[in-house]
């Protein structure tokens, strides 16, 4: 059993060239969007596999879902790596009722690039 009191990690996905997508997505962002989506990761950073629907939801394939509340739909597509440690992949804003196939491929991608360090 995982106790809430231990925090989880939570690392960003970083290219062969040291840049970080996730980085770049939330500097992108508004300020109000980047504290929205501050408060999601500090949310899967505090309650890891215990924090459920609505801020997060299986995509398969060891793929999960952070879904941020904002007046648009920020996600963020991450996996858990071991047994305390997420890595998060990929942020996008969700414009359609599921989550683009093309999302998903990017973030398996990168899960497999992760993966073969």
């Amino acid at each position: 059993m995982y106790h809430r009191s231990v925090d989880w990690r939570v690392v960003y996905f970083r290219e062969a060239s040291g840049r970080s997508p996730i980085e770049t997505f939330i500097d992108g962002l508004a300020m109000e969007e980047k504290v929205e989506i501050m408060v999601g990761i500090d949310m899967l950073r505090s309650h890891g596999i215990s924090l459920g629907r609505p801020w997060v939801a299986p995509l398969g394939k060891g793929l999960w879902e952070l879904r941020i509340r904002s007046r648009r739909q920020l996600r963020i597509l991450y996996f858990l790596h071991t047994e305390k440690t997420f890595v998060l992949l990929h942020g996008f804003v969700k414009k359609t009722r599921e989550v683009p196939q093309s999302e998903i491929q990017i973030a398996a991608r990168r899960m497999k690039q992760y993966l073969g360090r």
